[in-house]
């Protein structure tokens, strides 16, 4: 009985994946020349009489004609990158630290070679020339070692050809990373193989945290790399580290994959992170190459979330028209966004202007400058219908002119946490509003604030300060440049700031105020304490960290005793708060574009505008530097960011 259910399964089995080999089949067809190398991998595992192995080589084979390698001299011209002497490499903390190394690189060749060029790029399809050796080895090493664990072989056997058997992990060279890999990190394997998954995949994401580091340079270069590379420079894009991490985790035995954000809801850029497959095939995400793999959570909104597969799933898409382009969706997947977040499906009711023959619109969110598409949706009766969306996110809905690009269909609206549509419609009536940033202070920036806190300042006549007085002890943390006045009388030689216990300790700028000819001036003197220029160099955007060590200090020798008066204290943060001195343009949405309601130079620490009409979306532009602006509402006298 035991032996007919087995039977029954297996033809069960083979039948649900009877769709692998008619792509297989495909492929070969279009596989050319190379037809014959992928034949014989079919026939070796037909005369093996191996229905897994056949079945996995059916799988790659069916997928190779949707693969590519970038080549030619525009690839080539980056090799530079690639190359770090050794004397660098074996400088303390080069690979943990952020150097401009990479960056000074990149720019020096762009500089030499001129910038990428995607139209100069040569590239040739997997089918066409892998090799039956590369797909053989493959095969072979993914089931040797699955067949070791019993944990790898719960995994369902779908899961195990989508996210360990494949040859590759996006379009980076092919290389026998499969077998390099799983030599490399051997002992950790035999160390925590038999722990199960998870405490297995821990150790070895660990490990990589202590060797693998991020660098945005590589966000520049638009093509993936192969672990030859990545092991060179222990440098990558957010989309490197991932991929790194993947074929390793994937050599060794473990399911994995890939889920990304193209952009957040409420920010520009977007991120990519892993999932740990278990047994019961519960995906578990967690952040590639980090410390902090057990504990995973937003700290953007995100608006859509999407899935990388191996295997290209067809998705039901419109056809390329003067009103849909799949360009302007870039690394499409599958739409994984409610496996994180509540998402919602909305109808949006959208202009009548809208063409009448148009019948597909885009859901877009706000990066830095533009309103950017996160997804497609189809338009009937001047509806727009969008499925699984983020909330609590300000959404515009966007229409294609292929002569003038993308062009309002509605006004703003608010998504909101319960569901509902909230429009953001600009009212005749005006308010007074009081700006204190054009960016929002997001978790990294508030916790370098929050890291000044316990930081005291102290001044003495004793160089070694075996005597000093307390002048000022920071008990809030400081959202901008501070500067406090002091009512003390008697003069000192030597100040300093003393840095709190905390992890990350950190200060931008340090200023230091006296009496001369009855004015207010700024004191200079020799440095003393941590010899560290940047909180001396008039510059908020360098700094200094303690990086949590004890008794660290940095102040001045003045030389003579001075009366200290005022002293001045800028956190290390974004720079995105109102800067005295900078040119700053407020606008609000209105009627498709943005309108300017006023400029002015910042006086202080924050803007006032008069006559702002209210219910309005608003931006700030800092005219005079910076790149990082954020739209906002206006709400109960606070700015509200989106």
């Amino acid at each position: 009985m035991i032996k007919l259910l087995n039977l029954i399964l297996l033809l069960f089995f083979l039948g649900s994946c009877s769709q692998y080999s008619k792509e297989a089949k495909l492929t070969i067809e279009l596989a050319g020349n190379n037809s014959n190398e992928l034949r014989y991998v079919i026939e070796y595992y037909k005369n093996k009489k191996d229905n897994e192995k056949l079945e996995a080589a059916y799988f790659l084979i069916g997928n190779l004609k949707y693969y590519y390698t970038l080549y030619g001299s525009e690839i080539d011209k980056f090799d530079d990158l690639f190359n770090v002497p050794d004397s660098i490499q074996k400088e303390k903390d080069f690979y943990s630290t952020k150097l401009s190394f990479f960056s000074d690189k990149y720019d020096s060749i762009v500089r030499r070679a001129s910038p990428f060029n995607f139209e100069k790029v040569l590239f040739t399809i997997d089918c066409h020339t892998i090799s039956s050796k590369v797909l053989i080895e493959t095969i072979e090493q993914a089931f040797e070692i699955r067949n070791k664990y019993n944990w790898s072989q719960k995994i369902k056997f779908r899961d195990f050809l989508e996210y360990n058997l494949p040859y590759r992990v996006g379009n980076e060279p092919v290389e026998n990373w499969r077998g390099y890999l799983k030599n490399e990190y051997k002992s950790i394997r035999d160390s925590f193989g038999e722990t199960g998954i998870l405490n297995f995949a821990q150790k070895l994401n660990a490990k990589l945290s202590h060797n693998y580091f991020l660098d945005l340079t590589f966000q520049k270069l638009p093509f993936d790399l192969p672990v030859s590379k990545i092991e060179k420079i222990h440098h990558g894009s957010c989309k490197n580290i991932v991929n790194y991490t993947l074929m390793v985790m994937r050599a060794n035995g473990l399911s994995v994959g890939s889920d990304y954000a193209r952009l957040w809801g409420n920010r520009q850029k977007g991120h990519d992170w892993s999932f740990l497959i278990m047994e019961n095939g519960k995906k578990i995400p967690f952040e590639a190459a980090s410390k902090k793999s057990q504990s995973f959570k937003f700290e953007y909104r995100p608006s859509k979330i999407f899935r990388n597969s191996f295997s290209k799933v067809q998705f039901k898409l419109p056809s390329e028209s003067d009103y849909f382009s799949m360009n302007l969706l870039k690394n499409y997947g599958i739409d994984v966004t409610n496996e994180y977040i509540k998402t919602y499906n909305i109808c949006v009711p959208l202009f009548k202007t809208l063409p009448s023959n148009c019948k597909f619109a885009y859901i877009c969110t706000f990066d830095n400058k533009d309103w950017q598409p996160q997804d497609w949706g189809k338009v009937k009766n001047s509806i727009g219908y969008f499925n699984n969306m983020g909330p609590d996110i300000v959404y515009i809905i966007m229409y294609l002119n292929k002569n003038q690009g993308l062009i309002p269909a509605s006004n703003p609206f608010i998504l909101t946490k319960n569901g509902e549509i909230s429009f953001i419609n600009s009212s005749s009536k005006i308010q007074k509003v009081n700006l204190y940033r054009k960016y929002p202070c997001f978790t990294y920036t508030q916790t370098s604030m929050e890291s000044m806190v316990g930081g005291y300042f102290q001044a003495s006549n004793n160089a070694d300060f075996k005597l000093y007085k307390d002048l000022f002890i920071i008990d809030k943390a400081p959202e901008y440049f501070k500067k406090v006045s002091l009512n003390s009388c008697e003069k000192y030689r030597y100040v300093r700031y003393y840095f709190p216990k905390h992890p990350s300790a950190s200060i931008a700028e340090l200023e230091f105020y006296g009496i001369e000819h009855n004015d207010t001036v700024k004191l200079k003197g020799e440095i003393i304490g941590k010899q560290k220029i940047q909180v001396f160099d008039n510059n908020m955007e360098t700094y200094f960290n303690s990086k949590g060590s004890d008794s660290v200090w940095i102040g001045l020798d003045l030389k003579i005793p001075q009366r200290i008066v005022k002293i001045g204290y800028c956190p290390r943060s974004d720079t995105n708060f109102i800067t005295i001195g900078d040119e700053y343009k407020l606008c609000f949405w209105k009627n498709g574009e943005w309108i300017t309601i006023g400029v002015q130079k910042a006086k202080e620490y924050f803007l006032v505008f008069d006559n702002v009409p209210s219910n309005s979306l608003y931006l700030l532009h800092d005219l005079t530097k910076g790149n990082e602006e954020r739209i906002f509402t206006y709400e109960n006298g606070k700015q509200v960011w989106w």
